[in-house]
């Protein structure tokens, strides 16, 4: 393209930078470029970090071999091999965890620094995968500089300060970093009452406290603390001034987006862990809100497609099939409010969980044939590594190998071809949530969940 490392660098300060090379290219803008690039200038905007992540378009790795669809968004999946080995993984797996280790060294967030890199690692001990946990994880949080907690930064994906110490807390160490975190809930309490999502929200810090009750090993006190801290957020998230009668309507930055990092999605997945977790004694109303929530978005805002429309109003007619939009994030969340409905056990429930099992498969099916991505990087957020995940959700769920097996052919893609994508693509090629790591968690989650290990996604935010 003509472009140095450093032009490109600071041509992704402008958050139009892949709809502009993409007309470059090719002489023309897809209509639904504005949708994706909003959320890009907004996170710009909030990026106060000095990395600019790593030009590196133009790499030569393997490139996917098939064929992309009119819109360039994916990759066929008719040509998958329908034979995929337990050595394809393992091997793919320990070739990305050799790049990734030699290359992941950018501080920062679990969504996209180092953090997440340390997450992936801690999932590889988790999921008992022993022969390729070469990092002592513990060690390395334990022996870096816990970052400074920031108003701005106040979420798990986002927040470097809140993440180290959500590390800390799972690694051990009940007492100051979790006390830290609790005394945090007042800088959060100040956000503006609109600031409800995921990725920069209360669902965010929300989430930050309900992964360490996932996954640390809590004193009934300091469970107690947390439950309580988790009860003052949640009440700010579901304040009447976001009900509208028959649904919750948030906004991020004006816009009533629906998905997983900004939108109702994410927030109906935080809220119903939520309830699940503690049991809340207005659990039974609250999950009745957000049955309807949900109601109201799946009977105004699903495409014809079968996908979801990334925000309320949207004529992008859901061609984005991402965690961050679409069907992909939408998938943990129904998968969440189906497990508080079985736990509460609501009027209907039976009905209920039928219905939201048929969307679910229905989704699934839309991610399979439109989720090895093209245009971006293999991480969680908007990549095969997210959608390699989403299937992963659905066969923990449903039981049904079908969805073992396709997520083990977007496993063999990701370990394949994610270097490429990454490199070629994200801003950060090694991170989570963008890039390499995301396809690296994506094949060690497959194998976990081939050796029988059930709800391996959970571990990562958002699945």
């Amino acid at each position: 393209l003509g472009c140095t490392v450093e032009m490109i660098r600071e041509m992704r300060k402008d958050a139009n930078i892949r709809a502009k090379l993409r007309a470059k290219l090719t002489g023309k803008r897809r209509s639904d470029d504005d949708e994706d690039d909003a959320v890009e200038a907004s996170r710009a905007e909030s990026d106060d970090s000095d990395d600019e992540g790593r030009a590196a378009i133009g790499r030569k790795h393997t490139k996917p071999p098939y064929s992309i669809s009119s819109n360039g968004r994916y990759y066929s999946n008719r040509d998958l091999p329908d034979l995929v080995t337990d050595s394809d993984l393992s091997n793919g797996l320990k070739a990305l965890l050799g790049i990734l280790r030699a290359n992941a060294s950018d501080p920062g967030s679990i969504y996209v620094g180092h953090l997440g890199c340390l997450l992936t690692e801690l999932a590889l001990e988790h999921y008992r995968l022993h022969e390729f946990a070469a990092r002592d994880w513990r060690a390395i949080i334990r022996h870096s500089r816990a970052p400074q907690l920031s108003s701005h930064r106040v979420t798990l994906l986002e927040g470097p300060g809140v993440a180290h110490r959500a590390l800390l807390v799972v690694a051990g160490d009940h007492g100051a970093p979790l006390q830290e975190l609790l005394d945090f809930s007042r800088t959060v309490q100040d956000l503006p009452l609109s600031n409800c999502e995921v990725l920069y929200g209360r669902a965010g810090y929300l989430s930050a406290l309900l992964w360490i009750a996932d996954f640390a090993q809590l004193s009934e006190e300091s469970r107690a603390n947390v439950s309580r801290v988790c009860g003052g957020v949640v009440r700010d998230i579901v304040d009447d001034a976001h009900w509208r009668g028959d649904h919750y309507h948030w906004e991020w930055h004006d816009r009533p987006y629906l998905g997983a990092a900004h939108g109702t999605a994410g927030i109906v997945y935080a809220l119903c862990q939520y309830i699940r977790h503690f049991d809340p004694e207005d659990g039974p109303q609250l999950l009745q809100r957000l049955i309807a929530t949900v109601s109201w978005v799946l009977a105004r805002c699903r495409c014809s497609n079968g996908n979801i429309e990334s925000s309320v109003g949207s004529r992008s007619g859901g061609k984005l099939v991402h965690w961050c939009h679409g069907a992909t994030g939408w998938i943990p969340t129904l998968i969440q409010l189906s497990a508080a409905i079985a736990q509460l056990k609501p009027r209907d429930h039976e009905a209920l969980l039928s219905r939201i099992r048929e969307v679910l498969c229905s989704l699934g099916e839309v991610v399979y044939e439109r989720g090895l991505l093209a245009e971006k990087g293999a991480g969680l957020c908007h990549g095969v590594g997210g959608s390699t995940m989403a299937l992963i959700a659905l066969y923990s769920h449903t039981g049904d190998g079908t969805w073992l097996r396709k997520a083990r052919q977007f496993a063999l893609f990701a370990g394949r071809y994610g270097q490429w994508l990454s490199e070629s693509f994200a801003d950060r090629p090694y991170s989570l949530y963008e890039g390499l790591a995301g396809a690296t968690a994506a094949i060690a989650a497959t194998l976990a969940a081939t050796r029988g290990q059930d709800n391996v996604t959970r571990i990562f935010p958002g699945f």
